[in-house]
């Protein structure tokens, strides 16, 4: 067996490592790794780096994520593969976001829509502007999301046909922007949607932010059981997950399940339960 493919072999397992959430096993085996000048010409070392920046990322290395998708994309700049291109871009644009630079998240998402038009990827280009949408809403920015989200109107696929994680995406923002407008029935209508799709990808943190996004709505509305009941399932589902987001998120679960707490004891003070006089 050469030395090529060696390295494709175990930076296949490392991929698949990495999609079953186990990024430091992912991490470990490819930082074994040694390759030659020739080796880092080929398509495969950019495979490598793809592989390697996203368990960097998934670990909350940002740093080093950024520094390896920057890297991964000068190689692939060179062999003109403007899908891989694209893809490298919104990548970069997720860890950017991570790391709280909105503004470098939304010039590689920009940059990645202009690879996903050039070639008519409509599924990317959706997620894509649902990226650049998502990054406006953290930053309070609701005149952003809606001409995001009134970009991606213009492309007409249904929910059925989209990769769950896009679906996931478009919900997941019409329930936001429906809760700033005060449309609290629509904000729930979506945010069940997008627990529905979050739950189709399989991924903790979707899912885990998801119920989150649900059992707020829901404790807004006075539903204290429903939403009790779906914060604690989002904490368990998001301990399942080593990703430093899920963390991040499970502690989100945790306070939101202590104010649930205090909220019922505090309904049961104001509202007694009637008893029968004897």
């Amino acid at each position: 067996m050469d030395s090529h493919q060696k390295l494709r072999e175990t930076i296949d397992r490392a991929a698949n490592l990495y999609e079953a959430g186990d990024s430091v096993a992912a991490l470990s085996l490819l930082s074994s790794l040694k390759f030659d000048g020739d080796v880092k010409k080929s398509p495969l070392f950019g495979r490598f780096l793809c592989v390697l920046g996203s368990a960097q990322a998934e670990l909350g290395h940002t740093d080093h994520a950024i520094g390896t998708f920057e890297l991964a994309l000068q190689c692939e700049m060179s062999h003109g593969d403007t899908e891989q291109i694209g893809l490298l871009n919104f990548n970069l644009g997720n860890v950017f976001k991570y790391a709280g630079n909105h503004r470098n998240a939304s010039v590689s998402y920009e940059k990645a829509v202009e690879n996903f038009q050039a070639i008519a990827n409509y599924q990317m280009l959706l997620m894509t502007l649902l990226a650049l949408a998502h990054t406006a809403s953290e930053l309070s920015d609701w005149s952003g999301v809606r001409d995001y989200l009134k970009r991606c109107t213009a492309i007409t696929i249904a929910d059925e046909l989209l990769n769950p994680a896009v679906a996931w995406s478009r919900h997941s923002l019409q329930a936001q922007l429906a809760r700033v407008d005060a449309e609290e029935q629509v904000a729930v209508e979506h945010a069940r949607k997008a627990v529905y799709f979050a739950r189709m990808t399989g991924l903790p943190r979707y899912s885990g932010e998801s119920l989150i996004g649900l059992a707020e709505l829901l404790a807004r509305a006075g539903q204290l059981e429903e939403a009790r009941a779906l914060a604690t399932e989002a904490r368990s589902i998001l301990r399942t997950s080593s990703e430093q987001r899920a963390t991040l998120l499970g502690v989100q679960a945790q306070q939101l399940l202590a104010r649930l707490r205090r909220a019922r004891r505090m309904t049961h003070l104001c509202f007694p339960k009637m008893t029968q006089a004897v």
